[in-house]
């Protein structure tokens, strides 16, 4: 099948491609018709950062979809920005509410977003990605950790979850010229849910790290 992949310079290519080819072999096919490297750019469908891993038909990509090459910026960032949560409407959540074993959390900082497996008990339900401790870059973070406990496909992340740490964002949105940063402590007692989910609770970051310490 063909799909397109709109450039770095706003033109419009058409690559052959199959279902079932990871996003690295379409990188290597981009890299091969335009020239880029596939070390010096990231892939998009939608809002999506796409995972190297992840082939086409586990992101739903299907015949004539358009692919969006962005450039990595310093550090591997995206030089565009990419869609997160707004952590402004954080919610706290009971930890019995939290439900089957794909939603267990680990201490500190946890993605969740919906697995997009047709075949996996968790399809299109919400589950977590364990990270834990330490400083997390949130645009990196979107292609390493969006792998569905479960079952291992593709899963969109939306949001995440904090538990039992000090934590802390700082970042900067698109629309804005300051960086924010917010500090809280989340207890054992429960934890705090950035869902994501619904375009009113997302926006779009230039950058956002997430750093989680010991209680």
């Amino acid at each position: 099948m063909q799909i397109f992949v709109q450039g770095l310079t706003g033109k419009t290519i058409t690559i052959d491609v199959e279902e079932d080819n990871t996003l690295e072999v379409v990188r290597r096919k981009i890299q091969d018709k335009i020239g880029v490297s596939s070390d010096e750019h990231w892939l998009l469908y939608g809002a999506t950062v796409l995972n190297d891993m992840c082939t086409l038909a586990q992101h739903h990509i299907t015949r004539e979809a358009t692919l969006h090459l962005r450039a990595r910026g310093r550090g591997g960032r995206l030089s565009v920005g990419f869609e997160f949560a707004d952590l402004q409407q954080p919610r706290e959540v009971a930890l019995g509410a939290l439900g089957p074993s794909w939603r267990v959390l680990r201490d500190g900082l946890n993605f969740v977003g919906p697995c997009l497996s047709s075949t996996c008990e968790a399809r299109l339900q919400v589950v977590a990605m364990k990270v834990g401790m330490g400083r997390c870059d949130v645009a990196r973070a979107l292609r390493q950790f969006n792998h569905c406990p479960e079952c291992n496909a593709c899963v969109v992340i939306s949001g995440c979850i904090l538990y039992a740490c000090e934590w802390e964002f700082r970042g900067c949105k698109m629309d804005e010229e300051t960086e924010t940063v917010v500090k809280g402590m989340q207890p054992t007692s429960s934890a705090l849910l950035f869902s994501g989910l619904g375009s009113d609770r997302r926006c779009w970051w230039s950058y956002l790290e997430i750093t989680a310490q010991r209680l």
